[in-house]
């Protein structure tokens, strides 16, 4: 017993000399050198109660003089060591930064998330819980996104910013891994939170985001239907369609953000465009003679020509909007390209310097924009 003790109190004058070493190194600016020193208690002297502190205080100083592969596989094996104590989730933080330095993101995800989940302070985990989401979203790995955004979401001290975004990339991980009906549940989730009197910026950004997503979806639908025979019917269904569409997008940009605001808006007068393309599309009806063709023709476009009215009027507004609040984004500059090839005459000419187009304001604003008006937003 007086042995053990012996060796024991031996060992840790052992460790408190090379430790003082070490300390003495870092202090002259050689950290390498005090990586190894730091090192080797930690691997020869584990029984000592400043062991781990020395692992993790061997890490750092591999890391910060350059030797990051070693300094790595020291922090990894403070983890096997000591998993569930601070030492852990401080020998984590390390890592995750280390790897994301190194490019390894999925390794800087994983100790993200591992740190989030260990630790017990709820609303000190958030943040790295977030960090591993986006980072596993960003890859691709829609499965381990979803997971981690769904642990967020358990998390009661999460605020009403963090549980939205949560739910918009929890949504759209399960979308993209095809598993669209569960993924718009969430989807769901976030657009109804961003409804909600006082909901924050950030609720409304996710929420514009989320119902964009869900708009995507009818919009593809009122695309594939045709103008065909019977003519009346066909034409009612598009029709209705298109009113469902552009209902849905008005809804979105209701939310005031203006990336989705100007989306939305280039989003319907595509949405036109497409009806326009669709009556020019219909089928001339069998049994015409060549001047019947003609005239039928010439109805067609007669009755095509007011759809692409409403589209240049709504990617003018959606250019009226961006000037009167001061922003410009891919949204404003795709609807400036349509109205370059449906009005030429009037928006083709080029700046000459790379700035913002400044367009006409039109006295009337659009009947059919009237009505998006948020307080403090958009107007």
């Amino acid at each position: 017993m007086k042995t053990r003790r012996a060796r024991a109190e031996a060992e840790k004058l052992v460790a408190l000399s090379l430790l003082k070493r070490a300390q003495k190194l870092e202090e002259e600016g050689k950290a390498a050198d005090a990586a190894r020193v730091y090192a080797r208690i930690f691997s020869e002297f584990p029984s000592v109660d400043f062991s781990p502190l020395a692992g993790i205080s061997a890490g750092k100083a591999y890391l910060k003089g350059g030797l990051e592969k070693e300094g790595i596989n020291v922090l990894e094996e403070v983890t096997r060591r000591h998993g569930g104590t601070p030492f852990e989730g401080e020998a984590r933080r390390l890592l995750a930064k280390a790897y994301e330095k190194r490019g390894e993101l999925e390794k800087a995800a994983e100790n993200y998330r591992l740190i989030g989940k260990t630790l017990k302070e709820e609303e000190k985990g958030i943040p790295f819980l977030r960090k591993a989401g986006l980072m596993y979203f960003s890859l691709k790995s829609y499965d381990r996104a979803f997971s981690t955004f769904s642990a967020l979401l358990s998390r009661k001290d999460a605020k009403e910013s963090q549980v939205a975004e949560a739910l918009y990339y929890a949504g759209m991980s399960l979308v993209l891994q095809e598993k669209k009906r569960k993924g718009e549940k969430f989807l769901q989730r976030a657009v109804a939170m961003g409804k909600k009197k006082g909901a924050s910026y950030e609720a409304r950004l996710f929420a514009s985001r989320a119902l964009l997503t869900l708009v995507a979806g009818e919009f593809e639908k009122y695309r594939k239907i045709r103008i065909v025979e019977p003519f009346e019917k066909t034409f009612r269904k598009k029709s209705s369609s298109l009113k469902k569409v552009i209902s849905s997008y008005l809804e979105v940009a209701r939310f005031g953000i203006p990336e989705s605001l100007s989306e939305a808006l280039f989003r319907i007068g595509e949405a036109y465009e497409e009806f326009k393309r669709a009556i020019l599309e219909a089928p001339i009806p069998k049994g015409l003679s060549r001047i019947e063709q003609e005239e039928y023709i010439f109805l067609l476009e007669e009755k095509a020509a007011p759809f692409e009215e409403k589209a240049v009027e709504t990617h003018r507004e959606n250019l009226v909007k961006a000037a009167k609040n001061g922003y410009f984004n891919e949204w404003v500059e795709r609807s400036l390209t349509r109205l370059t090839e449906l009005r030429p005459g009037l928006y083709s000419k080029k700046p000459v310097v790379p700035l913002p187009p400044i367009p006409i304001v039109p006295e009337k604003p659009s009947d059919l924009i009237k009505e998006v008006l948020v307080p403090g937003g958009i107007s």
